[in-house]
């Protein structure tokens, strides 16, 4: 199936929703900005455009707290400027085909298990050594498409597979559920694993952040 950036957005929008919802957080919508406001923090969800009076309004709502905003490519970020927020990393969006199920990998040492955390939508693979955690990945299910977040590994733990396995072991649970695809948002870091693993790079993004008292030192200028 074909995948946009469009699609790779949507994924991720939903993922904060759905970790919200999950978490008994907030997900609201004020004119054309949709906020997340859950576990993995408060978000602007790619907003079409950006009006500076529902911009204010969403961050009081807030608390001065963290803010993170992502856009998509060419949406004006001026309002975000002027309320604070600094520019940010930008994601690199990437997206393979779903494998036919396999047998998970092999890591001598290492164990990788997966558990369904959200039953048909969201699933946490683990990797442990030595009797304690050392790498974790969450896919996530939306419709056709799902999505890869949070893949992380002990530094210590690096550079042994455990990142491919964790990847794999992701994809099993995605591909059951009838996901024919999966997106991803990629650092420099992660860009060479994916790539190695069949994932192209289809665009990039935005990201815009306002940090905790960023909006109070704002206003005493």
């Amino acid at each position: 199936m074909r995948v946009t950036v469009r699609d790779c957005e949507r994924v991720q929008s939903a993922w904060f929703d759905a970790r919200a919802w999950a978490a008994s957080g907030r997900v609201w919508d004020d004119g054309p900005l949709h906020w997340s406001d859950g576990p993995d923090g408060a978000h602007l969800m790619f907003p079409a455009a950006i009006p500076a009076d529902a911009l204010t309004r969403g961050i009081a709502q807030l608390e001065h707290r963290p803010v993170g905003a992502w856009l998509s490519p060419g949406v004006d970020a001026t309002a975000l400027a002027e309320a604070g927020f600094e520019r940010g990393w930008r994601p690199w969006w990437m997206t393979a085909a779903l494998p036919e199920l396999a047998s998970p990998e092999v890591i001598p040492g290492v164990e990788v298990e997966v558990h369904t955390r959200m039953p048909g939508i969201a699933f946490l693979a683990t990797a442990r050594a030595d009797a304690r955690e050392v790498g974790r990945a969450w896919s996530f299910v939306h419709g056709r498409l799902s999505g890869l977040f949070d893949v992380e590994v002990d530094a210590a733990w690096r550079r042994r597979g455990i990142g491919t396995a964790l990847l794999a072991a992701a994809q099993r649970p995605a591909r059951w559920w009838g996901a024919q695809a999966m997106v991803l948002n990629a650092t420099p870091m992660g860009f060479e694993l994916y790539a190695r693993r069949g994932f192209a790079r289809i665009g990039e993004g935005t990201t815009w952040w306002l940090h905790a008292g960023a909006e109070a030192r704002r206003d005493r200028r």
